[in-house]
């Protein structure tokens, strides 16, 4: 019942409240509220979901019409071995670090596709049809049809906003190596959201729906993209190939698949991250990348992982742990098992009485510990077991 000016006028209150939260510094709490374990766990999801929706692409993954889902999609394709092919092809020149390995891969996969089917362009330029742009952008502001029944759509998109772009970022800074190691922060991060924020309000009033960041910035990263230069030149090659709209239209899906199939693949090296010893970290991290390629959605599954972390963190006895640490005298430390306690203190010669790492906050104020079973003791009865020994 909400008629396209007004969700337009919705699209461009969202990308301002997008923008204010950027401003505010509320984006960049919102992201440290995230664990750890979640952003590994994101980046594998968000892999897995690329690999599904090329899978689907070139029907190898099919809808199956019963209770299973999903099934095996026909074989006899021969666009469909030549897609697989082309998944070697790059896997190959990525291996021997070719410089251009994706552009190389979809450029021969498209010439042979149209070679054998004949089906070069037939239309190379178009120019766009501006005859309605000032319409639609009148039509973006019409803040008078928003009422309290808007209210509902504009917390989807915002919410859907705000953990995309965390989500994307968290992966594509993991895969560039900018994100901090020990905190899991992305230095310069809230330009990411306020980049996003007004693109939105721009892209509402030229008639499109909210954007993000995407995640196939990733094949970017993986040729060597590594700062904003890389962005510019994109978004300037983007605007040039508005113009040959025709042209990159015609190619084929079965020569872009192979590119969401590799980048996956490369995404699921995140996973050694997760300490999967210890359900503390495990389940959240597990819900967190199943939910994403089986919902066909990021926000789902960081949102599945992080409720589902903030419960484990009660239920497991880590709170309890962090308040025994700041109501009691002397510093908390984990011993990863039984084993290693005893072989700490029976070499108790050989060994100085180790110091307990300051733990950098990170959700709840504490960065989770990261390995179970354990063995906890304070320091102070740590050194003195030494010192009998």
């Amino acid at each position: 019942g909400i008629p396209w000016e007004g969700a337009l006028s919705t699209c461009v209150v969202t990308g301002v409240l997008m923008l204010l939260l950027a401003i505010t510094g509320l984006s960049d709490l919102i992201m440290s509220l995230i664990p750890r374990t979640i952003k590994s766990a994101t980046v594998v999801g968000m892999g897995l979901l690329l690999s599904f929706i090329g899978m689907q692409t070139i029907d190898v993954v099919v809808a199956s019409g019963d209770d299973s889902l999903v099934k095996l999609g026909p074989l006899d394709h021969w666009e469909v071995w030549l897609s697989l092919l082309g998944l070697l092809l790059l896997a190959t020149l990525t291996y021997h670090h070719i410089k251009g390995a994706v552009l190389i891969g979809i450029f021969a996969l498209t010439m042979v596709i149209w070679q054998s089917e004949n089906s070069w362009p037939e239309q190379l330029l178009n120019f766009p049809n501006l005859s309605k742009s000032k319409g639609i952008f009148e039509a973006s502001l019409s803040f008078d049809l928003i009422s309290k029944n808007y209210i509902p759509g504009i917390l989807a998109f915002l919410s859907v906003g705000v953990f995309d772009v965390s989500g994307v970022m968290f992966a594509c800074s993991r895969l560039a190596n900018l994100q901090d190691r020990e905190t899991g922060e992305t230095p310069g991060g809230k330009w990411a959201f306020i980049a996003t924020a007004m693109g939105t309000i721009v892209a509402a009033m030229l008639g499109c729906s909210p954007i993000i960041i995407h995640l196939e910035s990733v094949a970017g990263i993986k040729e060597g993209g590594r700062t904003g230069l890389t962005a510019c030149v994109i978004g300037f090659w983007f605007l040039v190939s508005v113009f040959f709209a025709p042209l990159f239209g015609d190619i084929p899906v079965y020569a872009t698949a192979p590119v969401l199939l590799l980048i996956g693949s490369m995404m699921m090296g995140e996973a050694s991250e997760i300490n999967w010893r210890s359900m503390y970290e495990a389940v959240p991290a597990f819900l967190t990348l199943a939910m994403m390629p089986l919902t066909f959605s990021i926000p789902n599954g960081i949102f599945f992982g992080t409720v589902a972390h903030a419960i484990l963190y009660v239920t497991t006895g880590e709170f309890f742990t962090w308040v025994k640490g700041k109501c009691f005298s002397g510093s908390i430390s984990r011993i990863d098992s039984l084993e290693e306690a005893t072989r700490l203190t029976s070499s108790a010669d050989e060994l100085e009485p180790q110091k307990v790492k300051e733990k950098t906050a990170s959700f709840f104020g504490v960065l989770p510990y990261e390995r179970s079973p354990s063995l906890l003791l304070r320091q102070d009865e740590f050194e003195a077991e030494l010192k009998i020994h």
